[in-house]
């Protein structure tokens, strides 16, 4: 079985395996006898592709992707009860006085990777407490599942479906200094003002900018190209409105946890594309003052017996329109989780598209809760845009 492998990039494992293996994958630690055929499928994947080490991948408190790695020979059944211990204050889980949780990997999210040469299978972890091997309450994965578990539990959704956006710069290179007496950043924009393909001043914005000014194309290519590889749908990808070097890779629908999943590794794949490209990649809320900021916002809606809820004969459901209430609602408590930092709220001010008012409302881009006009029929959704 040959697998079409980048020199660099990542590759789904559904696409490695026999059609009857790929259902297998989809199963969640149902029993012992399922952990072993998604164990063997991957063993055979291991020695069948000449993959030399196994990856695992758990964000941490602040959303940084962190990683361990292990020879492919430890990779063992045992790993899959046992796990791997770690430190969770590192991680800013837990105080160093009870440090101690494990990482149990997640079999159904593996994807393969080449880096330098070296091929690595790519798993997603869990994190158990260490003392009672239960799942961690603060584990991001494990707080996902629990929300479409209890849309299940009261009847109202089978599953809740997201589609995020991923808005980035680009840079030729960026400098830190930091002195005693000083301090200073400084950056230079892949497309800056004195470059000759230059986007300059476009009329209005270099949203969607023409090709021959388009400088990164060919680099978002690349990152979607891999993001696909890796068993992730990408919609679609263009320059954002920001002039100097502005990016926009936006997703398929996915179910939330395999979605969420997918948040994490496209952010990965941006930052390595550019390291290897030579060049710096930010997901910085507002890094360029004057310039557009970047924001990630996630159209959702939810399913019912296959059919989308959220799509009424004459527009949102009233079930839709009671969702939209709740994350107005609690839109102060949710901008703790989704503008963390003083920097994002410098993205958040009039004039640049964002989203400055608590309202929702059909296409309405400062709103925080946009309706796409666009979306019809079984496609109408919401796009919670803070």
């Amino acid at each position: 079985m040959k697998a079409r492998v980048a020199s660099s990039g990542a590759v789904g494992i559904r696409s490695l395996l026999p059609p009857e293996q790929c259902d297998i994958l989809e199963t969640h630690f149902l029993s012992e006898e399922v952990l072993m055929t998604d164990y063997e499928s991957l063993k055979h994947l291991i020695d069948d592709q000449g993959i030399e080490f196994v990856d695992f991948r758990v964000a941490d408190f602040v959303g940084r992707f962190r990683h361990l790695t292990i020879p492919s020979a430890r990779f063992t059944p045992s790993l899959l009860s046992d796990g791997l211990g770690f430190d969770g204050s590192n991680f800013g889980y837990r105080s160093v006085a009870g440090s101690d949780m494990i990482l149990i990997p997640d079999l159904s999210s593996a994807y393969m990777e080449e880096r330098s040469g070296v091929k690595i299978l790519t798993l997603i972890a869990d994190i158990r407490d260490a003392q009672t091997r239960g799942p961690a309450a603060i584990d991001p994965r494990g707080i996902a599942r629990a929300a479409v578990a209890y849309a299940r539990e009261l009847g109202i959704a089978d599953d809740i479906l997201a589609s995020p956006e991923f808005e980035f710069y680009v840079f030729d290179k960026v400098l830190f200094d930091t002195e005693n007496g000083a301090s200073c950043v400084e950056i230079h924009p892949a497309e800056a003002v004195d470059h000759r393909l230059s986007i300059g001043r476009l009329p209005y914005s270099a949203y969607h900018a023409p090709l021959h000014q388009d400088r990164l194309f060919e680099f978002r290519c690349e990152v979607a190209k891999q993001i696909e590889r890796a068993g992730i749908p990408v919609k679609y990808h263009h320059h954002e409105v920001g002039a100097f070097g502005q990016q926009e890779i936006e997703l398929g629908f996915d179910s939330l946890v395999r979605m969420a999943d997918a948040v994490f590794i496209v952010k990965s794949l941006v930052h390595n594309t550019a390291v290897e490209w030579g060049l710096t990649a930010t997901f910085l809320p507002k890094p360029i003052h004057g310039e557009a900021g970047n924001g990630m916002h996630l159209h959702q809606y939810m399913v019912k017996d296959g059919v989308n809820i959220f799509s009424g004969e004459d527009g949102l459901t009233d079930l839709a329109l009671c969702y939209v209430g709740g994350l107005l609602k609690h839109g102060r408590s949710l901008m703790a989780w989704t503008n963390p930092s003083t920097n994002s709220y410098r993205r958040l001010v009039p004039g640049y598209e964002a989203p400055v008012n608590l309202v929702f409302g059909s296409a309405n881009r400062t709103a925080a809760v946009r309706v796409p006009a666009y979306a019809r029929d079984d496609k109408r959704r919401i796009e919670l845009r803070t």
